[in-house]
């Protein structure tokens, strides 16, 4: 039996493209003793997971050599045999270096490879993230579909929750306005609580907004724009309460975010607003997804902010176009 520590990616929609990879690798070696490790976006993707592993919360998210060290120093006493690394900087090859990890394998990026016992060469751009974490985990290009699963407690607080808010078997629709990449993945505010609006008037259902508790002031202005049947979320839940409250969702509306991706793994029909990104890359994987994407010529730009300041990749979406998307699916 090996002792295996999988670094996990920081962000969660990176950590739900990785879920599948995970779970086939540990399908795949039920013999070992497996160990995630991560920040608190990350770990959460993994708790009662349908396959044993203990998740390891990072010590510190800081770069600073003292963070670094004290991180190395807890795994040596750990005893890894192996680290599997998730994450291309350099820092988190050069812990599990100072650990002692004998085996440490992950893709040769960012001057690190002299710190890898296994370097793999990065692969193609053009891959989908899914794709390049199960080359590395299990030496394919296949993309597994990922899975969040839910505790029954999970759901009966999803289930509370929206019974304090009112919610009596209406059609709930969950919007998420914001990234976490930058503005520029962001489709107009207005334009979510106009659509918004549109599903509460002429579906009848009641929206629930989803927001970081940075982005409160924000969700609370969208939801006095929407005006009657809208629920702010926004601060109000851990990331597993959120997962409920997603799976609970006849719709989700986003943006290329950690939601969408949430969604996915968690079998929601969702309508992703794509941008500057790339799909054919970092797309949902759920064929209950769909994709409102003009491609206008200057994307995907990959920018935090539209750098031509039109921001045509998101303005030339227009609100009917994705309420109609919505309509065909509460209907």
């Amino acid at each position: 039996m090996a002792r295996v520590l999988i670094r996990l990616p920081n962000w969660l929609g990176d950590a739900v493209m990785a879920a599948g990879p995970v779970s086939l690798w540990a399908r795949s070696h039920p013999d070992d003793e497996l160990t995630l490790s991560g920040g608190p976006g990350a770990l959460p993707v993994f708790e009662n997971a349908d396959t044993p592993c203990r998740l390891l919360p990072l010590l510190s998210t800081s770069s600073s050599l003292s963070a670094l060290s004290a991180e190395a120093k807890r795994l040596r006493e750990l005893q890894f045999d192996e680290a599997l690394l998730l994450t291309n900087s350099f820092s988190s090859a050069l812990v599990t270096a100072w650990a002692g990890v004998p085996v440490r394998r992950g893709f040769r990026a960012h001057s690190r490879s002299w710190l890898l016992t296994h370097g793999i060469p990065f692969p193609s751009p053009q891959n989908h993230q899914a794709a390049q974490y199960n080359l590395l985990l299990n030496g394919t290009n296949e993309m597994p579909e990922p899975r969040i699963h839910l505790t029954v407690e999970e759901r009966a607080w999803a289930d509370d929750f929206l019974k304090t808010e009112g919610v009596t078997g209406e059609p709930l629709i969950g919007m998420a306005a914001a990234a976490a990449y930058g503005a520029a993945k962001c489709w107009p505010p207005d334009r979510y609580a106009a659509l918004a609006r549109r599903c509460v008037d002429e579906l009848g259902a009641r929206v629930i907004f989803f927001g970081a508790p940075s982005e409160a002031e924000r969700i609370c202005s969208l939801c006095q724009q929407t005006g009657r049947g809208a629920i702010n979320a926004a601060g109000r839940t851990t990331l597993r309460w959120l997962f409920a409250l997603i799976e609970r969702c006849r719709m989700v509306v986003c943006n290329d975010s950690g939601v969408m991706h949430a969604a996915a793994a968690l079998q929601t029909p969702l309508t992703a607003i794509i941008g500057p990104t790339n799909a054919r890359i970092t797309g949902p994987l759920a064929p209950n997804a769909n994709l409102v994407d003009k491609q206008v010529e200057c994307a995907p730009c990959m920018k935090r902010e539209c750098p031509l300041k039109h921001h045509r990749c998101m303005t030339e979406i227009g609100i009917d176009e994705v309420f109609e998307i919505v309509k065909r699916r509460v209907s």
